[in-house]
């Protein structure tokens, strides 16, 4: 008599969906390890330029960002047809960062936290 977990219930169904992938698919993988070791370039014998947890995140955050905006730029250089779908993420994402925006204001004008502002520019 056999027993399975649901760990190995859930493992073989993960696999299973690997399997089901077509193969130009399989060879698709995170580049966190490039971003990484990227980062880990722009650093002289690997100590930070900045010091303090804010500036370091800030640093590791701007890297990251210039990292990724290298690799897009040169996706669309190999494939034009890139823009339009990339055009679209970045407006949803102006759009999402404008909406957080308008909250952090309107709540700091409810707060009186700056006092004197007005939010009538949108």
């Amino acid at each position: 008599m056999l027993y399975f977990t649901h760990e190995y219930f859930l493992a073989l169904k993960r696999q299973k969906g690997i399997n089901s992938l077509p193969e130009e698919r399989k060879k698709l993988r995170s580049n966190v390890e490039a971003t990484v070791n990227e980062f880990v370039c722009k650093m002289p014998h690997r100590k930070l330029k900045v010091r303090g947890a804010f500036k370091a995140s800030v640093f590791a955050f701007s890297v990251a960002l210039g990292v990724n905006f290298g690799r897009i730029y040169r996706l669309i250089q190999g494939d034009p047809s890139y823009v339009k779908a990339i055009s679209l993420y970045c407006a949803q994402i102006v759009k999402e960062q404008g909406r957080m925006m308008r909250r952090v204001i309107g709540y700091c004008y409810k707060r009186a936290i700056i006092p004197g502002l007005r939010i009538d520019f949108w």
